[in-house]
């Protein structure tokens, strides 16, 4: 991902508001049913002419709930999480 920890954990924080524990690099999200952590680690910066853009890696873990309720958290946050673009 091309984030900062910061702008993540912000993220994290609009799409769950009130779920969301932890930080800076590890976080854990509850709603409803299911349970997720959320262990980031910063990656090398890339370089696009004059552009310096952040890289992140973040590994995404269930630790509860049920498949469907699982897709639904997903979905969720893929739509919550979206930036902007063209």
């Amino acid at each position: 991902m091309s984030v900062t920890p910061a702008e993540y954990a912000r993220a994290l924080g609009l799409a769950f508001p009130g779920h969301v524990t932890g930080g800076p690099l590890s976080f854990r999200v509850t709603s409803g049913e299911v349970a997720i952590s959320f262990d980031l680690k910063v990656g090398p910066e890339r370089r696009i002419a004059l552009f310096h853009l952040p890289t992140l890696f973040v590994r995404i873990r269930f630790l509860s709930g049920d498949q469907e309720s699982r897709q639904r958290v997903l979905r969720h946050m893929d739509l919550a999480m979206q930036k902007g673009g063209g």
